[in-house]
This record gives structure tokens, C-alpha cells and sequence, in this order.
């Protein structure tokens, strides 16, 4: 037994060594009989393969980069936004219009901006470089208005005719004011400086999709003093005052205090201007007064016209229950949207009323939140006036050819178009908020807006200059679909407008088809404009702020047509100085425009349209035979007046009798209107 428990221990120690010398030749190299390390003998390869290492992590953000261009001219627009919303990046465009954003990986939409272009959108792979956005031009008007000195006019304000919302522009510490919205034509600007210690005005030429500088240097201001009375002789207090220019410049505006009186500071100076002032529902104005640089004129008299009449009425929401606390603004129907006299707000039952109003016809707009009602034309007097609610609507159609195949690529535009009954095309004419879109659809549909309830034209103008022309009505928030407008040929217009005394070329005149159908152009330093127009008759109305307009035409023009009017000869000056040229003649009468018609508003005692036969009240018709029913008074003015000694054939409405009356013109005086 003994025997056999040393040989067990025995087996145990052998084995313990076997296990001592393996690990002791794994752990460390073995020596070779001459003393060089050898390299240990390779183990077996394990039973299982080892994961595979991983491969480095892609990295987070990549660069999507580009460059902003303008579409006209191929230059880099710098200082534009690029912007991708999904991500919430944005990168600032370079001197040169380069940009470059930080993205992930995967397709991404890119936007851009800049001032003056329409915003532009593009869909691409990140990483991506050489992205180009190719920016559309937006109508832009940059005013620069400086100080005497040459030096920058912080904080200056300035006024624009015919205006752009808001009112008052103000400029930045650089003097520099960015106006964009702007339709194409003439307008005069009417700047003062921030302590209302200087003032100034100016032209300028807009053209559609092209960007303009004007620049205003201010001087001493003008001013002016004197009070503002009732019909019966009462001070007028708390009445709304204001100064423009013969020409209809803006030269500023502020209250008379309690007892009339009122003092207007910060004028532009003006060699011919009047003060005109509203309280409620009455208006006035003042002779013609001269607003020397650094001067002005005192004791200045505005008298209200007799009031006496009201207006009332009813503003209701969209589903016909009456809405209280909505505003309601009464602005005089001939101005326009430019001037609001009296405003009121609906009572419980959504009632208002305006008191003591003067004969004529006015617009009512009633706002309460986002919703909006005009009532246009509404005669003193009225006791039931209807104003419902709407909110804003879309346009809609679709743009065909000849053969009613969609037309994938045009420009829309929409603007609204009030019914004025006889003269105007169609027995309407245009006024109003205009709004355009560039379409590029395969089926050819646009859809423009938002819109407020009215009638509306709508011109469609393909980039081969073919038109078409459509129109419908939005009655509520639901819009209207005009249906299918057929684009049809189409010719070119053309001419050049000079100075009439000089033959000097005049750059910067606005021409405009007064039909429907037709962008409006303006003149370049040549005096020369080009214009495509609709085949059929073309009537243009060419107009300067420095000069009367004229209209010019109508002429023939067919498919494919290149018509050249010749030259156009304007009048310049402002009103009193060309009224006041020997050899040039009127009939003495002032109009004004009521209902879409021109009517003699007042005549000159024993002047010639008294001693023709002209009457307060008559509806001018046609002037020489031109029709201009519907144009508006400057047209009518502009073609009554001429030559001293000439003889001009006016065609009135009196009651339900038409006449056509001969008139002797003679010398105008401005003094003796």
C-alpha cells in the first residue's frame, strides 16, 4: 500500500514539472546553443476568427458650397443669405457672391436671398461645390439722402408720390433707404432730415425688375403758418394739415391745435405750393403760396368746405353677423387710397357713423384683424351702407395656346380693377394693389395671392411676348378661378419723348398702354422706349413728374409688328410756370374725378368756359374727339389745355342730354382760380 502511494506522488511531480516547462517556453524566447534568441515557434490558430477591426467613423459635416449670381448680368451678388431651414445653417454670400455652408451627408434644399432678388431654392446631394443660384432682379429703388455738406443724413424720412406703404421711410446710419414693392414709372420724393431742420426732393425713374439710386440732397427747410376754419368761420381744431407742391409733391403735414391754428415746420421749399386741410368728412385749401429755402409764409387761411351730410352703415363678418369694434376709414374717393379724413369704430351692433360730411363720394375700408371690406364711391348721404368681412383669397388659373395646350413658362400678373360703369375698357379701370409671380408648371396653372374681395385683371406674358388676358371676381376667402387665359401674339411699341421747347431727349418717362395687357416701359437717356403690347390698338399714356402728360395713339398694331410712334413732345416746368407762359391757354375750370368720371368741379368767373357755355357738374366725355371717359383728370387737363386763341370742342353729359360745346382757349392765371 505504501509502495503504491509513492508512486501516485511521484506521477504528480513529473507532471507539475511538464506544466512548469511549457509555460515557462511560452512566456519567454528560447536561447539557441550559440546564445542567439530564437524567435518563439507559432501557436496554433485559435478555433474561432477574431472580429474584424472597425472601420473609421465618416465624419459628421461635410460643405455644400456655391455661388450667388444675378440672372441679368451674370455678376456676384454679395451680402445674400444662403440658408438650409431643415438644418438651421446659414452662410453670409462673399464680396464675389461665394458662400459656403456646413451640412450632413444626403439631400438637402438650399435657399438664398438678397436684397433686390426674389428668394431662390435649390435641391442637391451633400457634399456638393459649385452650386449656382441664379437670382431674379426685384423692383428696387435705393435713396441716398445726404446733408448740405456732402455728408450722410441719419435718420432721415422720406415720402414717396404715389406713395408706398407705410408712409413715412426712414434711412439708415448711412443715410440710405431701401424701398422695394415699387411699380415702374415716375415718382417724386420728399425727404427732411431727422431734427426737421432741413428738407429736400427729387425724381426718380422706376423700371420694372431693375434696380435705380436717386439721391437727395436736403437744404434749409421752409415753413409755414396760419389756421384752419369752418365753413361759418369757426376754428377747425385738431384738423389734419398738409403742404404739397403744384405738381402734387409731398412737402409735409401735421394738426392744427385747438383753436385752428398751426405752424408746419421742416418743408421742402417749393416756388408754387398749397396748404390743404380735412377735419371729418370736410376738406379745403389755400391759395398758392412760395416756400423760399430757409423761409416760408405766414398767415396762411384754409377753409373747410360746408358739411352737413353723413354717412352710415353696417360692418358685418364673414358669416353675415354683425362685427363690432371693426375701424372704419373715410378717405375722399378722388384721392385714392392716399389720404384718410375721419375715421370711426362699429358699436355693439356693428354700427357706424360719420356726421357732417361734405357733398362728394367716398371710400369706406373697414379692418378688423385680418380681415378687410372696401366700399368705393359712396355718396354723403348714404344711410345704409353694407360692409362685410372677408379674409384674403387666391387667384387661380391656367395659361393655354392657340390650341389649348398649358403653357409652362410665363410671368402672371393680377391687379385690382374697379368698376366705374361707362368710358375705360371693358367699363373698368385699374387701381390697386398689384401682384405678379414667375410660373414654370407643366400644366400650366398659376395661383397668385393673397387677395382682398374685388374684380381683378389678370395678364399672363410668355418670354417670347406672347399675352393673354383674363379677369374674375373674388366675393370671399375662397378666391376665384379665372379659368384658362389663351396667350396670343403680340407687337412692339416704340418711340422717343422729348422736351418740347429744347428737343432734348427725356430719360426716365414712364409710357404705359392704358388697356390692359402690356408691361409699362420708360425711356432711356435717348428718350427712346421700346414696349411689347397685345396685336390689336395700343393708347399709351406717357408721363413725367416734371411735365404734363399726354396720351398718345391709338395705333394699329399686329402679330409680330414693330410700330414707331416718332417723337413725343412734352410740355415741362412745373404748373404755375407753364400756366403762366405767354401763348399757352386753358378754358378756366377745375376738375375733379367722381365715379370714374371726370366732372367741372368749379369755373372761373366770366372765364372762357363760362361765356362757352360749360356748367358745374357737366361730365367731360371727349375732348377734340378723343374719348376720355374713364382716363382720369390729368388726361382730360392735359388735353383741354393748349395754344391761347385755339378752339377746343368739349363733349359733356348734362343730365341724360349730351353736348358738344366750343370753347376759345385763353392765357391761364393761377392767381384767379
Amino acid at each position: 500500500m505504501a509502495a503504491w502511494r509513492w508512486v501516485v506522488m511521484l506521477a504528480l511531480v513529473l507532471f507539475g514539472v511538464v506544466l512548469a516547462a511549457e509555460w515557462l517556453s511560452d512566456a519567454s524566447p528560447a536561447q539557441s546553443p550559440t546564445g542567439v534568441v530564437a524567435a518563439a515557434p507559432p501557436r496554433a490558430a485559435p478555433l474561432v476568427d477574431p472580429e474584424p477591426a472597425a472601420p473609421p467613423e465618416a465624419p459628421d459635416v461635410i460643405q455644400v458650397g456655391g455661388r450667388l449670381v444675378d440672372a441679368q448680368t451674370g455678376q456676384g451678388v454679395p451680402n445674400g443669405t444662403v440658408i438650409i431651414p431643415a438644418l438651421g445653417v446659414r452662410a453670409t454670400a462673399d464680396a464675389s457672391g461665394g458662400f459656403v455652408l456646413e451640412a450632413r451627408a444626403g439631400r438637402v434644399t438650399v435657399t438664398a436671398e438678397a436684397r433686390g432678388y426674389e428668394r431662390a431654392e435649390l435641391s442637391t446631394s451633400a457634399p456638393a461645390a459649385g452650386l449656382t443660384f441664379k437670382l431674379t432682379r426685384r423692383t428696387l429703388l435705393t435713396v441716398v439722402v445726404m446733408m448740405p455738406q456732402g455728408v450722410p443724413a441719419p435718420g432721415a424720412r422720406v415720402e414717396l408720390t404715389p406713395p408706398l406703404p407705410p408712409k413715412g421711410h426712414a434711412a439708415n446710419p448711412q443715410g440710405v433707404i431701401y424701398l422695394e414693392g415699387l411699380k415702374a414709372g415716375p415718382y417724386r420724393l420728399s425727404a427732411r432730415s431727422a431734427d426737421g431742420t432741413h428738407a429736400g426732393s427729387a425724381e426718380a425713374a422706376v423700371a420694372q425688375q431693375q434696380h435705380s439710386t436717386v439721391t437727395v440732397t436736403l437744404q434749409p427747410a421752409a415753413w409755414v403758418a396760419g389756421s384752419v376754419k369752418e365753413a361759418d368761420g369757426a376754428p377747425a381744431g385738431g384738423a389734419r394739415v398738409w403742404v404739397e407742391g403744384e405738381d402734387g409733391t409731398p412737402l409735409g403735414s401735421g394738426t392744427a391745435t385747438g383753436d385752428g391754428t398751426f405752424m408746419l415746420q421742416g418743408l421742402t421749399p417749393h416756388d408754387a405750393a398749397r396748404v390743404l386741410a380735412s377735419r371729418g368728412g370736410r376738406s379745403g385749401k389755400s391759395a398758392v403760396v412760395a416756400l423760399p429755402k430757409g423761409g416760408g409764409a405766414q398767415g396762411v387761411t384754409v377753409t373747410l368746405a360746408k358739411g352737413g351730410q353723413s354717412i352710415a352703415g353696417l360692418v358685418m363678418d364673414e358669416d353675415g353677423v354683425p362685427a363690432s369694434g371693426a375701424t372704419v376709414d373715410l378717405a375722399p374717393g378722388w384721392q385714392g387710397d392716399e389720404e384718410v379724413w375721419a375715421s370711426a369704430v362699429t358699436d355693439g351692433e356693428g354700427k357706424f357713423e360719420f356726421q357732417d360730411v361734405e357733398d362728394g363720394r367716398f371710400d369706406l375700408t373697414a379692418r378688423l384683424g385680418e380681415l378687410e371690406a372696401v366700399l368705393d364711391e359712396v355718396k354723403a348721404g348714404t344711410r345704409g351702407a353694407v360692409l362685410q368681412l372677408v379674409g384674403s383669397a387666391m387667384v387661380e388659373g391656367r395659361a393655354v395656346d392657340d390650341s389649348g395646350a398649358p403653357v409652362a413658362e410665363y410671368r402672371v400678373r393680377v391687379e385690382f380693377a374697379r368698376d366705374v360703369g361707362p368710358g375705360g375698357e371693358g367699363g373698368r379701370i385699374r387701381r390697386g394693389t398689384e401682384k405678379s409671380a414667375d410660373v414654370s408648371d407643366p400644366l400650366g396653372v398659376f395661383k397668385v395671392g393673397p387677395v382682398k374681395r374685388g374684380h381683378y385683371a389678370v395678364e399672363v406674358t410668355t418670354p417670347d411676348g406672347r399675352m393673354g388676358r383674363g379677369e374674375g371676381d373674388v366675393h370671399g376667402k375662397r378666391g376665384v378661378n379665372v379659368g384658362d387665359i389663351k396667350v396670343g401674339g403680340s407687337g412692339t411699341l416704340r418711340g422717343r419723348v422729348v422736351d418740347r421747347k429744347s428737343g432734348a431727349p427725356l430719360a426716365g418717362v414712364s409710357v404705359r398702354r392704358l388697356q390692359r395687357g402690356a408691361e409699362p416701359g420708360v425711356t432711356g437717356a435717348d428718350g427712346r422706349f421700346v414696349m411689347r403690347v397685345p396685336a390689336g390698338h395700343a393708347l399709351v399714356w406717357v408721363e413725367h413728374p416734371a411735365y404734363f402728360a399726354k396720351r398718345v395713339g391709338p395705333h394699329t398694331v399686329t402679330v409680330g409688328a414693330d410700330v414707331d410712334v416718332g417723337e413725343v413732345a412734352l410740355i415741362g416746368g412745373s404748373r404755375r410756370e407753364i400756366e403762366g407762359r405767354q401763348g399757352f391757354g386753358g378754358v378756366g375750370a377745375t376738375l375733379r374725378e367722381q365715379g370714374g368720371q371726370v366732372v367741372v368741379d368749379r369755373l372761373v368767373d366770366q372765364g372762357p368756359g363760362v361765356r362757352g357755355g360749360l356748367q358745374k357738374g357737366d361730365i367731360i366725355l371727349g375732348v377734340d374727339g378723343e374719348d376720355v371717359g374713364g382716363r382720369g383728370v390729368q388726361e382730360a387737363i392735359s388735353n383741354i389745355r393748349g395754344e391761347a386763341g385755339s378752339t377746343v370742342w368739349m363733349k359733356v353729359k348734362r343730365g341724360n342730354e349730351e353736348l358738344t360745346i366750343p370753347i376759345r382757349r385763353e392765357p391761364i392765371h393761377l392767381d384767379g382760380r
